[in-house]
């Protein structure tokens, strides 16, 4: 459920439904859900997915403000 609320949030912000995948590139995440016994998680930033960890790695300053207000919207939705 809490991933198809992160869905609704992007959706709202991207106006679009995101599908979900699977990427090429190692992240924290990997490691994380092992730990914490597969507790549900998304990788969820501004980059480039392309240009993960690569020389000329870069993020446009708008995809960054656009994070921000996602990262807000998705703070602002958190049931305690």
């Amino acid at each position: 459920p809490w991933i198809q609320r992160v869905y609704d949030v992007l959706q709202s912000r991207l106006g679009a439904r995101p599908q979900p995948r699977t990427v090429s590139y190692f992240t924290d995440a990997a490691v994380l859900k092992q730990a914490y016994r597969n507790i549900p998680m998304t990788v969820l930033g501004p980059g480039e997915p392309q240009l993960a960890h690569q020389t000329d790695e870069y993020c446009l300053l708008d995809r960054v403000e656009q994070a921000v207000e996602i990262y807000s919207d998705l703070i602002r939705d958190w049931n305690f």
